[in-house]
């Protein structure tokens, strides 16, 4: 597989997290991670899109896009409801849980009101 950015694009809605998460396995699966790294992506993604599907309800937006960006050591996954950055990003800080998670789970997050990003590394071979 070329290692290039891959975009999806889902409905706002709880259902399709399970897509997402999906997704993210089988591309990470093309990429040769190990089935416990990719659990981690799964999770992570399930937490990133979860928070942003919660956002975009709150808010009417229709639909979440991801894109998913591999590097030769690891997987970035960015996400963003709507097209433009919130204007009340400021307010969109992880909920203790939420960071507890993405913290065990990837190597490096941030979430702000409509836009997050995961990291996770590949171990060394």
């Amino acid at each position: 597989m070329t290692e290039s950015d891959i975009r999806l694009s889902i409905p706002a809605e709880s259902r399709f997290v399970a897509t997402a998460r999906v997704t993210t396995a089988g591309i990470a699966a093309e990429l040769g991670y190990s089935i416990d790294e990719i659990d981690g992506l799964r999770t992570g993604v399930n937490e990133l899109v979860a928070s942003l599907i919660e956002y975009a309800e709150d808010h009417g937006i229709d639909h979440v896009d991801l894109v998913f960006r591999p590097t030769a050591d690891a997987r970035e996954i960015e996400g963003r409801a709507g097209r433009e950055a919130a204007a009340d990003a400021s307010g969109g800080s992880l909920d203790d849980l939420t960071d507890r998670i993405l913290g065990g789970v990837v190597d490096d997050h941030e979430l702000t009101a409509n836009w997050g990003r995961i990291v996770k590394r590949r171990a060394a071979a």
